[in-house]
């Protein structure tokens, strides 16, 4: 199988090209996705022509009146909205670093309370005793 891009680097607007799928796929029709993230129709409809140019696959079907995702845009749809799930928590993350707030709280414990009950309802959080 030989892929439209061979060496399959990552395009710098890749990321925003999935956004765009993703939503399009969701919302189901191109005007939705561009009313949704306030572009045009057209910059929506570029950006998705862009990224099926770039995997090398036909993900919309624009036969008829409304864009249907094919066989291989249902397949993809999966991974794709993983990626962006995870650029979205990235970018989160990041900002958070970037705004100087500590990733770590601190909570001092009183000898009025029982430490074991606290520490036993930590809902899964990485408890640390420094």
């Amino acid at each position: 199988m030989k892929f439209q891009n061979e060496s399959m680097d990552l395009h710098p607007n890749l990321p925003d090209q999935l956004r765009l799928f993703v939503t399009a796929a969701e919302r189901g029709s191109f005007s939705s996705t561009a009313r949704e993230t306030g572009r045009a129709h057209s910059v929506v409809s570029d950006g998705i022509a862009n990224l099926e140019d770039y995997l090398g696959l036909t993900l919309f079907d624009r036969s008829g009146h409304k864009a249907v995702l094919t066989a291989a845009g249902r397949a993809l749809l999966r991974e794709a909205r993983a990626i962006v799930d995870a650029a979205t928590m990235l970018q989160g993350k990041a900002q958070i670093f970037a705004s100087g707030l500590e990733p770590r709280l601190a909570i001092a414990i009183d000898d009025f309370i029982p430490a074991n009950r606290f520490l036993a309802r930590g809902g899964g959080a990485p408890l640390s005793g420094d």
